[in-house]
C-alpha cells in the first residue's frame, strides 16, 4: 500500500478483565465521541496484544468515506483517543488520548 494510505498499529494492555473491543474514537481530552476505527473485536480476553493495519476502508462513523490522511490529521490535532471496552464497562475500561509526538 502506498505511503499515507494506511497506518500500522500495535495495541497492548494487561490486567484488564474481559476485553471485548478496541476502537479509535473521535474526541478531545475529557470529551467522549463516536468510534471512527474498530481495532479489534474479541469474545473475551484478559490481555490485549493486537497489531494490524488501518486503511481508509476501515474508517467508520464520522470518518467513513474519508481518506486516511484525515485520520492522521485528527490524531495530530489531539482529537482522537483509543478506548478498550469490556462487559463491566461497555463504554470503556481504559482510554488513552492520541497526541502528536512533535
Amino acid at each position: 500500500m502506498p505511503r499515507n494510505e494506511a497506518i500500522e498499529f500495535y495495541a497492548n494492555a494487561t490486567w484488564i478483565q474481559g476485553v471485548a473491543q478496541g476502537h479509535i474514537h473521535n474526541g478531545i481530552q475529557g470529551e467522549n465521541g463516536p468510534a471512527i476505527v474498530t481495532l479489534f473485536n474479541f469474545t473475551s480476553q484478559h490481555e490485549v496484544s493486537e497489531k494490524g493495519t488501518i486503511a481508509g476502508s476501515r474508517l467508520e462513523g464520522p470518518m467513513q468515506g474519508k481518506a486516511i490522511v484525515d485520520l492522521i490529521t485528527a490524531m495530530k490535532d489531539g482529537s482522537t483517543y483509543v478506548n478498550f471496552h469490556n462487559q463491566q464497562n461497555p463504554t470503556g475500561e481504559i482510554r488513552g488520548q492520541l497526541n502528536s509526538a512533535n
